[in-house]
């Protein structure tokens, strides 16, 4: 099992960088292939994603991680305060987002939590995953509740990560989900990445690293 120096001189070396450096630190890799290999570099066996929708990343993380036992959690219904498109769409439409992520990841160790995330996480044991991802509700609300919630089920020397790093206010037409949004719901549309500053700087993490070849960077550190 990695300890939390294991893991960071991996990836030191992996990435030939220096932690002395202003963080993030951003490095030369994607989410979508190089996360998931480092991860299986790494012998990681047991993750979590909050935020599956059609299953698209969960069967890239089951592909690139040999034997991965994966909880797949999201609510798959729609509620207040999330303003994204499949979810203003209504329940019809998210049922069929819940069965084609159900029929793709048919072939691989995967247990559905169709559940609130705050909720999901209580049927976790703490400290007993290898990472995390998370890709849920992206106001800083959330954000925050995700991040706090779920970093307690990852191990020390595990890794605690997710996706979009930006937010909606500084990049005003991307991803605008909804037709004529208000201030307020154009602001809630994305906030993650306030929220990974607000979060990384209060408990004083370093270093922690972003991907530097996506257009929505991924983020992530080690557990101490």
């Amino acid at each position: 099992m990695n300890t939390m120096n294991d893991t960071l001189k991996f990836i030191q070396d992996r990435y030939q960088i220096s932690f002395d450096q202003e963080m993030p630190i951003k490095l030369n890799s994607e989410r979508m292939k190089e996360l998931p290999k480092l991860f299986r570099k790494l012998g990681f066996k047991v993750g979590a994603e909050i935020g599956v929708a059609t299953g698209r990343y969960s069967k890239v993380l089951c592909m690139w991680i040999p034997d991965l036992k994966l909880y797949c959690v999201d609510p798959w219904i729609p509620y207040d305060g999330y303003v994204e498109s499949n979810y203003i769409a209504g329940e019809e439409t998210l049922n069929v987002l819940y069965k084609k992520a159900k029929e793709r990841l048919v072939p691989y160790n995967c247990e559905f939590l169709k559940a609130f995330s705050v909720d999901a996480v209580k049927k976790i044991e703490d400290e007993s995953l290898d990472f995390v991802f998370i890709d849920g509700n992206h106001s800083f609300e959330y954000a925050i509740e995700d991040i706090a919630a779920w970093s307690k089920k990852v191990r020390v020397g595990g890794i605690i990560s997710g996706h979009d790093f930006w937010n909606s206010e500084e990049t005003p037409t991307k991803h605008l989900y909804i037709q004529n949004p208000t201030p307020f719901e154009k602001m809630r549309l994305c906030q993650v990445k306030d929220a990974v500053l607000a979060w990384t700087k209060t408990n004083k993490i370093k270093p922690w690293f972003v991907t530097g070849l996506d257009d929505c960077s991924s983020w992530f550190w080690v557990k101490e």
